[in-house]
C-alpha cells in the first residue's frame, strides 16, 4: 500500500480491512513484519525526445512554462528555478503548483494567466495536468496550433485531453535537470526585450493595477479584492 502511494503518481490509498478482524486478537509472535518501502525510483525521459523538446523552445516565439503539483511531488523546485533564471522563460503556476517557484518572481506571470495561455505558441507542462483548471488546453482558451511539451511521470496521462508535440515520461526533476543540461550546450537564453515580454508586462501592469484599485474600495458589501487584500 505504501509502495502504491508513493511510487509513480502518489497519492491516497484505500485500505479494505474484514469486519471481524477489527475485534480480534493476535499474539505478537504470530505478526509478520515486512521490510520498509525503498524510496521510489527516479526515471529520465528519453534523449532523443529531449532534444526535441529543447529545439521547440528555441524556435518559439511566445514559450510558456507552467508549473503543476507534480514538480511540488518531485521537489524540482530548485532544478526549475535554475531553468526558469538560466533560460529567461516566463511562467505561470497552478494553484497546486504556487511555491515551486515564487509568485515574486520577476519572470512569474500569473498576474497575465489568461493572456499567456490564450497567446502561447510552445507550452511545457511541467506536473500539470491539462484539466478543467488549464481549460483542457482547448481553444478558445489557447491556440488551435499550440505545441505542447509534456513533462508527467503518469503515461497514462500523457496525451489526455490534448496531443503533445513532445511528451517526455519521467520524474519531473530529473527531466527538468535533462533540459537544463541540453540547453548547456546550446548558450541559449529568452531575450527580455520581446514583443511576447512586452505584451506581458503591459497586461500584468494593467491588472495588477485594476485589482488595486478594487481593494481600495469601501462600499458594502465588500467585494473579493477588498477582504483579501
Amino acid at each position: 500500500v505504501v509502495r502504491t502511494s508513493i511510487y509513480g503518481r502518489p497519492g491516497a490509498c484505500y485500505i479494505d480491512i474484514p469486519g471481524d478482524f477489527v475485534n480480534l486478537t493476535v499474539k505478537k509472535s504470530s505478526v509478520k513484519y515486512t521490510d520498509c518501502c525503498p524510496a521510489p525510483p527516479i526515471s529520465m525521459a528519453e534523449e532523443m525526445t529531449i532534444s526535441k523538446a529543447v529545439s521547440l523552445i528555441l524556435h518559439s516565439k511566445k514559450p510558456l512554462l507552467i508549473i503543476g503539483k507534480g514538480a511540488a511531488y518531485s521537489r524540482a523546485e530548485n532544478s526549475i528555478r535554475k531553468l526558469v533564471d538560466q533560460c529567461g522563460l516566463p511562467f505561470l503556476p497552478t494553484p497546486m503548483g504556487k511555491g515551486v517557484v515564487s509568485d515574486n518572481h520577476p519572470y512569474c506571470v500569473a498576474a497575465a494567466r489568461s493572456r499567456a495561455l490564450q497567446y502561447a505558441d510552445v507550452i511545457v507542462l511541467l506536473g500539470a495536468r491539462l484539466n478543467w483548471i488549464l481549460h483542457f488546453g482547448l481553444p478558445p482558451r489557447f491556440q488551435p496550433d499550440v505545441k505542447v511539451i509534456q513533462v508527467d511521470i503518469f503515461a497514462e496521462e500523457l496525451g489526455n485531453n490534448v496531443k503533445p508535440a513532445v511528451a517526455l515520461l519521467g520524474d519531473v526533476k530529473a527531466v527538468t535537470d535533462q533540459l537544463l543540461h541540453e540547453f548547456n550546450k546550446k548558450l541559449w537564453r529568452y531575450p527580455s526585450d520581446t514583443d511576447w515580454w512586452k505584451d506581458l508586462r503591459v497586461k500584468m501592469q494593467s491588472n495588477v493595477a485594476i485589482s488595486k484599485a478594487l481593494s481600495l474600495e469601501k462600499q458594502l458589501p465588500m467585494n473579493y479584492y477588498t477582504v483579501f487584500h
